[in-house]
């Protein structure tokens, strides 16, 4: 497997939001997502779609622009949806992608499972929950250039601790990263309180990168989040920043 381009050197504490840039809660995210498709007639997928698009752009940054490999994994709800049109977008820049499901097609639904279908059409090879560990570990083994590992399980509704085949695949990741593989997580890493910065429990991804998703969350800033969190980025989500800053902390 390729070298991860250093992702690993470079601390999260160098960084941090800027004076202008939005912090959101838990409950400003779900308020400003409801407001973009209230107000602004923003559909979820379309919202879905943007943060794919900026989960893409950190994938060719960390691929110094080549063709690489993802493995992708994903959760039956909004988080799981970002990575499987990941997964399509991906596939159309000619990399190789595999995405190991938490859980059985049918428990996808509404704009997750849009994405779903439409992966399924465009051929993504997507493996089922009790094939999935196994199935990532062999795609990553037999890897001759850089591999992508993204976390797309949880979101900043995670307030639970992670088990059953969720568990084993944040397990498998960080397996993967430390085989040499890159780390992405989409919004926060999987298992990490979006408030407190805090693990849920004791199953939480270590990610190198994490794109956060319209701006910061709290726990993102919080001094126990870089552990786990890597360098953060925030992705736009097609929303306006003068838009998002009425849900932000202090607002």
């Amino acid at each position: 497997m390729a070298a991860n381009h250093g992702m690993r050197s470079t601390p999260y504490r160098e960084g941090g939001p800027g004076p202008d840039e939005p912090v959101f809660s838990r409950e400003g995210v779900r308020a400003l997502d409801a407001a973009a498709v209230a107000e602004l007639g923003l559909p979820g997928v379309v919202l879905m779609e943007n943060a794919a698009l900026a989960l893409e752009q950190a994938c060719v940054e960390i691929a110094n622009g080549e063709a690489a490999g993802a493995v992708i994994a994903v959760g039956p709800g909004n988080n799981g949806g970002d990575g499987l049109a990941l997964a399509r977008r991906l596939l159309g820049l000619g990399w190789t992608v595999l995405v190991a499901l938490s859980a059985p097609s049918p428990r996808f639904s509404g704009d997750a499972g849009i994405n779903y279908a439409a992966a399924a059409a465009l051929g993504v090879p997507m493996i089922d929950p009790e094939d999935a560990v196994a199935a990532a570990e062999s795609f990553a083994a037999g890897a001759t250039h850089q591999v992508i590992a993204v976390d797309c399980l949880f979101g900043t509704g995670l307030t639970r601790p992670i088990t059953g085949v969720a568990a084993e695949l944040v397990a498998m990741i960080d397996r993967l990263r430390g085989r040499g593989a890159v780390v992405l997580g989409a919004d926060l890493p999987s298992g990490l309180d979006a408030e407190t910065g805090e693990p849920i429990g004791d199953v939480v991804v270590r990610a190198d990168r994490t794109v956060t998703f319209a701006g910061w969350k709290i726990g993102l800033t919080k001094p126990t989040a870089g552990e786990f969190s890597g360098v953060v980025t925030v992705g736009g989500i097609g929303v306006p920043v003068s838009f998002a800053r009425r849900f932000a902390l202090g607002a």
